[in-house]
């Protein structure tokens, strides 16, 4: 088994899916950012964090615990499947019992029925989840990617079109619905026709799955806390609009965050697995993976900082302003959280869950209080906030790893370099053009300012990749082009 090539295929098709993905994403949050009011936003990011955080307990670490271990019976398969079902149907019961005390901690009375809505994707969610997991240890990922291309096209489209006939927050909710639904039709449909759970279930068949998995579902549940316990917060102290421009700002932010970083720990996970003896070739492998998501996360997130004010006027208009500062601040937080990402992939494969777990448990309680605190004084104080607790966690769990699999923080550093380089250039044509048009006497509207500084950036960046890191850059060219 020709594990390089594997990895290859996987970001291949992984990347590609991704990237269209991100695109149908980008260009939904565009649309709908015109369409919708702030406010819309903030009751989505309101119902998004209690419907995300009920989401950690529906897979209960099963999928990873699948991934990890190398062989799994047909009655464990089963036992698992069956559990996970039967957690769908709990965690739905539940969302709908806690609507009223959900609408009383955020004190928004318009919250009640696109939350009660919402407990429908967990009806959705379960039947497919193990399947997905099945396709992935097999390294099946061209069939996930074409499923999860065609779910974001559908469930991305039903919101516009709802949004466009007035539907309000209700089409955000509707289309995350349709966005689930599909997928696990899509799932049970390709995968469920090649095996399918017997009518088995024994607790004995999931005492193997216990450990690993609980402590999975733990650090999952702390870890989706600790994202977004600012929503509580902010929601709770400051209300609807200005939770609005925060989720706006946020989900920009981590575009890269949840739709490329996938593209890597999907594949990487599973690989790592494989290997989870051989530390020198962990570190090989982690080394490229941090050195591929710079290259691809870093051009956007810093042209964001450096080009935000055109950015924002031209794609999204002037009344998401007031978001500027919080994006620009936050996307320095979002790359590091993006670069640290692997780090994951390296623990679980290590069967080190228990590590995560902890980790996130003494990290969320830290946010909760910093957090607070930050909300008095409003919410650029909350964003300078989440950095500052960024870069800490980023370098003290990147030590971690260094530890656990012999690696320096030379080595990391040397993996930065070439995106780093490169993103200077950017920043620096970028901060150029900017200048240009005013000293001249001339007054560009915002989005041929955008499109001149995109134009200057990308130049400036691949100029120097391909001029001073070219060796580097043909070996990504390489391992995606060939078969």
């Amino acid at each position: 088994m020709d594990l390089r090539k594997l990895a290859a295929s996987g970001i291949k098709w992984t990347g590609s899916a991704a990237v269209i993905v991100l695109l149908l994403q980008t260009g939904s949050v565009i649309i709908l950012g015109r369409l919708l009011k702030p406010e819309d936003f903030g009751i989505m990011g309101m119902i998004t964090v209690v419907i995300g955080f009920a989401q950690a307990f529906s897979d209960m670490g099963i999928s990873n615990a699948i991934i990890y271990r190398q062989d799994n019976s047909d009655d464990e398969l089963s036992s698992l499947y069956w559990l996970n079902l039967a957690m769908g149907i709990f965690l739905f019961a539940a969302m709908i019992s806690l609507a009223p005390l959900v609408e009383l901690y955020f004190r928004e009375p318009r919250l009640h029925t696109p939350f009660c809505a919402s407990a429908f994707i967990f009806l959705l969610l379960t039947p497919g989840q193990q399947f997905q997991a099945v396709l992935q240890k097999k390294l099946q990922f061209g069939v996930l990617s074409k499923i999860s291309v065609v779910s974001s096209c559908i469930g991305y489209g039903a919101s516009i079109a709802l949004a466009y006939m007035g539907y309000g927050v209700m089409s955000l909710v509707f289309g995350q619905i349709i966005l689930q639904a599909v997928n696990s039709i899509m799932l049970l449909w390709i995968e469920g026709r090649k095996w399918f759970p017997r009518l088995h279930f024994k607790l004995s068949d999931l005492k193997a799955y216990s450990s690993f998995g609980g402590f999975q579902m733990g650090e999952k549940i702390l870890n989706y806390f600790s994202s977004n316990v600012d929503y509580l917060i902010i929601g709770r102290l400051m209300g609807a609009t200005p939770l609005g421009y925060y989720t706006f700002a946020y989900r920009l932010v981590t575009l890269p965050q949840y739709k490329i970083n996938p593209v890597i720990t999907r594949v990487a996970f599973p690989m790592f697995a494989k290997v989870q003896n051989d530390d020198e070739t962990m570190r090989k492998g982690y080394h490229r993976v941090m050195e591929l998501l710079a290259l691809v996360v870093s051009p956007f997130l810093i042209g964001v900082i450096f080009a935000g004010e055109p950015f924002v006027k031209a794609v999204f208009g002037s009344k998401w302003l007031p978001s500027l500062i919080l994006i620009q601040v936050m996307a320095l937080a979002g790359l590091l959280k993006t670069l640290s990402n692997p780090s994951g992939s390296v623990i679980l494969a290590k069967g080190k869950a228990y590590l995560a777990f902890w980790w996130n448990l003494v990290w969320v309680f830290i946010k909760i209080i910093v957090i607070w605190i930050a909300c008095l004084s409003g919410l650029k104080a909350v964003a300078a906030g989440i950095l500052i607790m960024q870069i800490i966690a980023s370098t003290v769990m990147q030590e971690i790893i260094n530890r656990m699999i012999g690696m320096k923080m030379s080595d990391v550093i040397k993996s930065l370099i070439p995106a780093f380089c490169s993103c200077a250039a950017m920043s620096l044509a970028i901060l150029g053009v900017i200048k240009i048009p005013p000293m001249a006497g001339i007054h560009l509207k915002p989005l041929y300012t955008l499109v001149l500084l995109c134009l200057a950036g990308a130049a400036a960046y691949l100029s120097v990749l391909f001029l001073g890191f070219r060796n580097t850059a043909v070996y990504y060219i390489n391992l995606i082009l060939k078969r």
